[in-house]
């Protein structure tokens, strides 16, 4: 009942932030919520286990210059409140992930973290891109 519950809250709370539910399997405990406008796509609201987990992907580690690519991540996670960057199991993906514990979950936890992937993205997207070349 608790994961149900978790999973209702999390989505009425995605709601009263404006965020459109794109996909939802309550039986997984799972969400997946955009707010384009923001940086926020596709994020996905994991509300299974008792700490919710928010995770989006941001880009794939370019082939070149990871070692670069993999330090400036790091010195920007020093400027992300409420969140940070994180990798996937095979080092391939970027991923935006942040993590609340349901026992204390406000609506203004989640809009942190989504405000921390938006400023992050704001200020430092460019600059990520730029470690795959040139677009075209």
């Amino acid at each position: 009942m608790t994961g149900s519950w978790n999973h209702i809250r999390t989505r009425d709370f995605l709601e009263d932030l404006g965020l459109t539910i794109v996909k939802e399997d309550e039986s997984r405990g799972l969400i997946v919520a955009s707010d384009e406008a923001n940086s926020i796509v596709n994020m996905v609201f994991d509300c299974v286990a008792e700490v919710l987990i928010m995770q989006q992907i941001v880009s794939v580690v370019p082939e070149n210059n990871t070692e670069a690519f993999f330090k400036r991540v790091l010195q920007i996670n020093r400027e992300i409140l409420y969140g940070g960057f994180a990798i996937d199991a095979n080092s391939r993906v970027l991923l935006f992930r942040a993590t609340h514990p349901f026992d204390r979950l406000t609506k203004h936890m989640i809009e942190a973290s989504l405000r921390g992937l938006e400023h992050a993205m704001g200020l430092f997207g460019t600059e990520l891109a730029r470690f795959h070349g040139p677009l075209g």
